[in-house]
């Protein structure tokens, strides 16, 4: 059931793609991925479904959802070249984490960690708050996600390093 749960999130992340950012497709799409990365893991643990399967079934879900949704949300509102660059970089820590882990371990590496989580509920809030409040607004939620990403993504890296330096003295 877990499993299911999750692909929904992958389904929606697609079904991003096809519709206009910023309404109301958009939205049911979004909301109902989100809804599914909250309920996978709650009801992995509740009916003893967890797994390393489903582990990397969601991490390849969080990809496919979120990666989507910054397409559609960069293509769909003109935010400033800063952020842009910030997001970039950003995701090139990220990418070097995935990478760093695949070598080290031969799998995608994800790090759960409790500051992953708060950013990417941030990251989340983000496009439901464009249109709702003034840009001044969002750009203070944007601002504080990509800190808070931006420290989550070096403390993975470093993790993701570590692990396979030690991995590699062994």
């Amino acid at each position: 059931m877990a499993n299911l749960i999750t692909c929904v999130r992958i389904l929606c992340g697609l079904a991003l793609l096809f519709v206009p950012a910023f309404e109301k497709w958009f939205y049911v799409f979004y909301l109902a991925g989100g809804l599914s990365d909250a309920l996978d893991g709650w009801t992995a643990r509740r009916l003893g479904e967890v797994s390393d399967f489903g582990a990397r079934l969601d991490t390849v879900a969080d990809m496919v959802f979120f990666g989507a949704a910054l397409i559609k949300v960069f293509t769909g509102f003109d935010f400033p070249l800063w952020i842009v660059i910030w997001v970039i970089g950003i995701a090139v820590l990220r990418i070097l984490s995935i990478v760093a882990g695949f070598l080290s371990r031969h799998e995608l590496v994800s790090d759960h960690s409790l500051l992953n989580k708060i950013s990417g509920l941030f990251l989340f809030l983000i496009p439901l708050c464009i249109g709702l409040f003034p840009w001044c607004a969002v750009a203070v939620l944007v601002a504080i996600t990509c800190l808070m990403a931006t420290v989550a993504s070096v403390q993975e890296l470093y993790f993701v390093l570590k692990d396979s330096k030690s991995r590699l003295d062994v």
